[in-house]
């Protein structure tokens, strides 16, 4: 009996949970699909709305779930995941118009790539919830030799800092302390 009503609460209580999400949808001016996802709560929003009051609309509002973006051209853009507080969550994607991929990253792990658009790896490090840099990133040019390695620490460059040439060799050091060159 003790299971039965549990389980009948966990139902009830997602049901509410899920009775609280309003649906966002948000189209291009020719009606392409521009963005669609869901807020904790109940927003209308009317494009006759200033920014002011949209403001105040959204100042409770969080988004949740999966969200997705697309390019006017019907590309898919983004997807991104908000847990139940707004907070970033989950693997986090992004494409360029031609499909081809700009960047992943995983918030549960904190990698992070990202890509040039012609398909070499761009940079690659450790991501924190709010895209905030931290820890050791490397960053490459479009041939895909070396250009960088280097820290952040909650998004500010910390420590050495090494920039290679095309051919991999040394060129230039930084140091670096809570983002301040020394």
């Amino acid at each position: 009996m003790k299971k039965i009503f549990l389980s009948a609460l966990a139902i009830i209580s997602s049901a509410a949970l899920f009775a609280q999400q309003q649906t966002y949808t948000e189209n291009y001016p020719s009606g392409t699909k521009k963005c669609e996802g869901f807020y904790n709560s109940a927003v209308s929003i009317s494009e006759n709305d200033s920014k002011e009051v949209r403001a105040q609309k959204m100042a409770n509002a969080v988004r949740v779930g999966k969200w997705s973006y697309w390019h006017e051209n019907g590309q898919l853009l983004a997807e991104q995941y908000y847990g139940n507080d707004g907070a970033m969550t989950g693997v986090w994607k992004s494409w360029y118009k031609d499909g081809k991929q700009e960047y992943v990253v995983d918030f549960s792990t904190g990698a992070s790539t990202f890509w040039f658009q012609n398909g070499q790896k761009f940079e690659e490090g450790k991501m924190l919830p709010g895209m905030v840099k931290d820890g050791a990133w490397v960053g490459y040019y479009e041939s895909g030799k070396k250009n960088y390695d280097g820290s952040f620490k909650n998004g500010q460059k910390d420590g050495t800092w090494n920039f290679y040439d095309e051919q991999g060799k040394l060129y230039y050091i930084e140091k670096w302390h809570n983002g301040v060159k020394e």
